[in-house]
């Protein structure tokens, strides 16, 4: 059996999910976390030992792969975009034991699909989404790059969500929805309309609230 080696790049309360997830599993090995700052990255153990300013390029060969855990998906770009400057780095998804992923959905790299979440046929997730605990994503979905969801949301089919957009906890988005770009959902909404870009919708039905930029912290 092939053991893959993981690194988490994040330290917070979604790497620490993220490394229970890995634990679960018999064919990954957590090997510790990166936190990427703007002129350093410091590395974690497994027991929180702290290394400062570490070579990451030390790290990238064929026998190691990362993921990246940090909930808030502005951030999670933000740091992906740091580390392209690092030639052959290998992302991977991680995904529960728990999870039911229906043939023919497609998982993109470095996406960490929570317990108990259920993707259905033909749906597509771009790369480094987050979907989060007790979620059901519909047939013939699209969720594009680094976009995510809270727990327990409920998608119908052929529903669109756009790259960067966050779907609250508990929310309802109905079939044949589009979501744009940038776009949050507030908690325990129920979308039954497209939702333009850079934009704010919350309540049952969910209304536009306010337009709001790219780096909009839906967690405060």
């Amino acid at each position: 059996m092939i053991v893959k080696n993981v690194f988490i790049i994040g330290h917070g309360d979604e790497a620490k999910i993220t490394a229970d997830l890995i634990n679960d599993k018999d064919t990954m090995k957590l090997c510790g976390y990166f936190e990427v700052h703007n002129d350093q990255i410091d590395y974690y153990s497994n027991n929180d030992l702290k290394i400062k300013n570490i070579d990451f390029n030390k790290y990238i060969n064929l026998n190691n792969y990362f993921c990246i855990g940090i909930g808030y998906n502005y951030d999670r770009f933000k740091v992906y975009e740091k580390l392209k400057q690092f030639n052959n780095i290998q992302w991977t998804s991680i995904i529960s034991d728990t999870a039911k992923i229906r043939s023919g959905a497609i998982i993109g790299e470095g996406c960490i699909i929570h317990d108990n979440v259920y993707i259905n046929r033909r749906t597509v997730i771009g790369n480094h989404c987050i979907i989060n605990n007790n979620t059901s994503i519909d047939h013939d979905c699209v969720m594009e790059n680094f976009s995510s969801t809270g727990p327990a949301v409920v998608t119908g089919g052929r529903i669109k969500i756009g790259k960067l957009s966050y779907v609250g906890i508990d929310s309802v988005v109905l079939q044949n929805i589009q979501i744009g770009q940038s776009t949050v959902i507030g908690a325990k909404s129920l979308v039954n309309k497209n939702c333009d870009s850079y934009s704010l919708y919350f309540g049952i039905t969910s209304k536009f609230i306010k337009n709001i930029p790219e780096d909009f912290n839906y967690f405060k």
